[in-house]
């Protein structure tokens, strides 16, 4: 389970959760004294409150969740997870004025080696269960993704197995947006969402934003610098 998506390893873990501790632990859950951790439970098996959740976490925070909460379950019982494939690969990509290529691989758990792997959507298989993406640069202002999906047939240890996944790579443009001070920097995405948490060089010296893509300067940042995300030059808007 070591290779997979830390966001989709948690996921996978609170539904096999949601779905095995209520027969699992019998009529325990409809005691009153734990209406509330039922109620939670209930909540995890609703997939658009999972995907919220999942979105506001990083998968440092996702990876730790998920140890927690096999822990938490095993010291109850056991920890009954189905087998599942998911597919590795970025959540998102800024480009500049070139297209990209990105290498998606499949990711399995309970899985035996060998299994059959048939992909949909805009990528070109090659060898083994990996398959390239080519990404262009967003047009225009609106938002920009690729739907990928895989389907597996395989063994596990219960059997024979057909698994499924599906993927989202957001193709995102960087700007930059300065206030009236030129003290203060946001870099945002082709729509004017905000970057996020990120890893910039700017006029050769490496920063970090914050979560909402901020960059705090005690003095005004002079015109004509250069700033640059994973090798994209990111452009000043006025």
């Amino acid at each position: 389970m070591s290779d997979f998506p830390p966001r989709e390893r948690l996921r996978h873990v609170l539904t096999s959760l949601s779905a095995q501790l209520p027969e699992q632990a019998g009529t325990l859950l409809v005691d009153d004294r734990f209406s509330a951790g039922a109620a939670a439970l209930a909540r995890l098996s609703r997939r658009a409150h999972l995907d919220s959740a999942l979105e506001q976490m990083t998968p440092a925070e996702a990876g730790w969740l998920a140890d927690e909460v096999l822990k938490r379950w095993s010291d109850l019982t056991e920890a009954a997870l189905e087998p599942a494939v998911a597919i590795q690969g970025p959540d998102e990509v800024w480009l500049g004025r070139r297209s990209i290529q990105v290498e998606l691989s499949v990711a399995s758990l309970d899985v035996e080696p060998g299994f059959e792997v048939e992909w949909s959507g805009p990528v070109d298989p090659v060898a083994g269960a990996c398959a390239v993406l080519t990404l262009e640069p967003p047009a225009g202002d609106q938002a920009s993704q690729a739907d990928v999906r895989v389907r597996v047939v395989g063994r596990s240890s219960a059997g024979r197995c057909v698994l499924v996944a599906t993927h989202r790579v957001v193709s995102r443009r960087p700007h930059a947006v300065l206030d009236p001070s030129r003290r203060r920097l946001i870099v945002r995405d082709q729509t004017g969402k905000p970057a996020g948490v990120l890893r910039l060089v700017l006029n050769g010296d490496e920063l970090h934003t914050g979560r909402s893509g901020l960059l705090k300067f005690d003095e005004p940042l002079e015109r004509g610098f250069v700033l640059e995300l994973n090798g994209v030059r990111v452009p000043e808007v006025e």
